[in-house]
């Protein structure tokens, strides 16, 4: 990735991940927000975010990501998630039902479908998908 700052300290030892970059957390020492946008980051998004239970916001827009676990949509406390501008295929095709997700920005990704799964998040208030290549389309019930 590109922007490594406070990853390392000056011994190349890992420090407190509150002060990486891109990473916020609350009083408590707990991650409240990522953004990693434009950090050229690769490949999938890892299973095992699923474990940042206090995680409100995944902004991880401008990178080079192609896959998404449905795991993100187990992240208890997470509303936002920025996905746009990177290379994403495809969604998973089973969801948490109980996903506290409200916006979810999938604009200019590679998606050709969307599960109507995600259409039944009874929280999802918005759903950018402009710039992909969509060959169904959407459920006349979302409106």
């Amino acid at each position: 990735w590109y922007v490594r700052k406070g990853w390392l300290d000056l011994d190349g030892d890992l420090v407190d991940e509150c002060s990486w970059h891109g990473i916020e957390c609350n009083s408590e020492g707990f991650i409240m927000s990522i953004d990693l946008s434009g950090n050229g980051l690769m490949g999938n998004i890892p299973y095992e975010i699923r474990h940042l239970h206090s995680c409100v916001y995944l902004g991880l827009s401008g990178n080079y990501l192609v896959g998404i676990d449905s795991s993100v949509f187990e992240m208890e406390s997470l509303k936002v998630i920025d996905l746009e501008d990177n290379g994403v295929r495809e969604l998973p095709s089973e969801f948490h039902p109980g996903s506290r997700v409200e916006e979810l920005y999938l604009s200019y990704n590679k998606l050709r479908n969307i599960p109507k799964q995600l259409f039944h998040f009874q929280r999802l208030k918005i759903l950018w998908l402009f710039g992909n290549e969509l060959s169904s389309t959407l459920p006349s019930e979302i409106g």
